[in-house]
């Protein structure tokens, strides 16, 4: 199931457009991540005025939680909820004006920390409630593989990219995040990332790199690379080592020739302009059109 809010444009229904309306709590939460009251229009964001977003986002988050409520009463309705695997995720997080940025696409940790829960069929005592290292959703498919029983699911695992996070070999990693490929006036370079329980690196070749510590800091507002070198430059040379990598990887696969709208079914591009990947409106090749703030580099939303 793809439950496309709480995703831009901020729209939940009644009564959740209101439900958060009267928040008291939210001056004083906004004014802690040191949010700008306002942010103008760039090429890649939109206006957005923090008060109105915060509280439209959490309208939309309230509304999908009784969707996903409503779905998964079915399936014990059904009888099939003792024998299914639930996963619920999500592929990003949004600005919100945190880091005078409104949308995603940056590697912060508003943009990239994203819920994670997996439920298992049976009663597994084997499993930890909570897992408190530092994963990625490439994650999911290798972890899923990893505990059930299938035909295919060895071949999956020798491809996958990321690894079974419940294995008893698993080592925690740094979590490599790369900024949106889009053109933005507003964005001077390529950004990427690595993430520990402790440490947020950012490197960014044409700017300044970063480093945060995430636990004495975890809303990432205080540039601590200058007292803590040493970290910063383990951090850097494991970024570079897995930029190189797949650098490597992308010369042995080659680039991919996107397809022309002329490539395209009508019902497929009925699809994606349902999911803001093109317009068919504003060109005569709509699959080479994006909206701004919508399309990621290296999959969908």
């Amino acid at each position: 199931m793809h439950y496309f809010d709480p995703h831009l444009p901020l729209e939940p229904p009644p009564p959740y457009d209101m439900l958060y309306e009267a928040d008291a709590l939210l001056d004083a939460h906004l004014a802690e991540l040191q949010v700008a009251d306002f942010v103008a229009t760039g090429q890649c964001n939109k206006s957005s005025e923090a008060r109105a977003v915060f509280n439209l986002y959490d309208g939309e988050v309230s509304y999908v939680d009784q969707e996903v409520g409503r779905l998964l009463q079915e399936l014990r309705d059904l009888g099939v909820w003792e024998k299914s695997i639930i996963i619920f995720t999500a592929d990003h997080g949004e600005g919100l004006n945190q880091h005078n940025w409104p949308v995603h696409g940056r590697n912060h940790n508003e943009q990239l920390h994203v819920p994670l829960l997996m439920r298992f069929p049976g009663p597994r005592t084997d499993l930890p409630p909570r897992f408190r290292q530092v994963v990625s959703l490439v994650d999911v498919l290798p972890t899923v593989l990893g505990q059930i029983e299938a035909p295919l699911a060895r071949g999956f695992l020798e491809q996958a990219s990321g690894v079974d996070v419940l294995s008893p070999r698993f080592r925690p990693r740094p979590v490599f995040s790369q900024r949106t490929g889009r053109d933005c006036d507003d964005l001077p370079g390529p950004l990427f990332s690595l993430t520990t329980r402790q440490w947020k690196y950012l490197y960014q070749p044409e700017v300044e790199n970063q480093l945060f510590d995430r636990l004495a800091d975890p809303y990432e507002l205080e540039n601590v690379l200058s007292t803590n070198a040493v970290v910063g430059d383990e951090l850097h040379q494991q970024l570079r080592a897995l930029l190189a990598e797949q650098s490597a990887r992308g010369e042995v696969f080659g680039p991919q020739r996107a397809r022309t709208a002329d490539e395209l079914d009508s019902e497929r591009l009925r699809q994606l302009e349902m999911l803001g990947y093109v317009d068919l409106s504003a060109t005569s090749h709509p699959a080479q059109t994006s909206q701004p703030g919508t399309q990621e580099r290296g999959g969908r939303e």
